[in-house]
């Protein structure tokens, strides 16, 4: 499979300086803490991009200090959620799975 990131806050955000503007907007207005810590250097706010059947394998960051929320913009039928400590949880486009 293939997985990409685009980073609209954060580390390397720079490359997309004027790329989703109205997304930004958005997040600005809703999530302004999140934009804030990232543009302070304390994580991103991104889209991924996961080509249809890719597997992730199970990662970590560095601490367990950092809560990681997705939410499925566009998610095929067939696709199995997001699994976390072995719970699978339901990534439908209505819903937003941490891990």
């Amino acid at each position: 499979g293939d997985w990409r990131e685009w980073v609209l806050f954060g580390t390397g955000s720079e490359n997309y300086d004027s790329s989703a503007s109205k997304t930004k907007a958005l997040l600005r207005r809703h999530v302004p803490e999140a934009i804030s810590l990232a543009e302070a250097g304390g994580g991103e706010v991104i889209f991924s991009v996961l080509a249809p059947y890719t597997k992730i394998q199970p990662h970590c960051g560095s601490t367990n200090l950092r809560l990681t929320a997705h939410l499925g913009l566009v998610v095929p039928p067939s696709s199995t959620g997001v699994k976390n400590r072995g719970t699978t949880r339901e990534n439908n486009g209505t819903t937003c799975a941490s891990s």
